[in-house]
């Protein structure tokens, strides 16, 4: 099971720290790489985990990220799967608040939950997704 900070997922930490990154002009994919050095330091693999960083540059790509132009990044299979869980969070926000891993069922990919989801929480909670 991964770590929880302040009940977010660490993956989730790293979207925050990525926020504050792109609010100082950094890229959508430089401040990823920036966030989760800081978060990881001494993991290199959880650096490069593409699950959940594809999720952050696939919803700042459609431009469903506050203060994030559209076409910034690249989108992914696993920005598809965030994309459609801010649809499903738009209609029901208590989404929100329940285990990342019920949610994900929510969106019957038939895959299994592997950080996207923390970072379309980190993103709802911080009041950034564009909806």
């Amino acid at each position: 099971m991964m770590q929880r900070i302040n009940s977010v997922n660490v993956y989730g930490k790293v979207t925050g720290l990525a926020m504050k990154k792109l609010d100082l002009g950094c890229t959508p994919f430089d401040a990823w790489k920036k966030a989760s050095a800081e978060v990881f330091p001494h993991s290199e693999e959880s650096r490069n985990k593409g699950c959940p960083r594809g999720a952050f540059l696939g919803l700042c790509h459609t431009g469903l990220v506050k203060g994030v132009r559209k076409g910034s990044a690249e989108s992914s299979k696993n920005g598809d799967y965030a994309i459609l869980a801010v649809e499903l969070i738009e209609k029901d926000p208590t989404l929100a608040s329940g285990s990342a891993s019920s949610f994900w069922e929510r969106l019957e990919t038939g895959r299994s939950h592997n950080g996207q989801i923390d970072v379309v929480i980190a993103l709802f909670i911080a009041n950034r997704l564009a909806i």
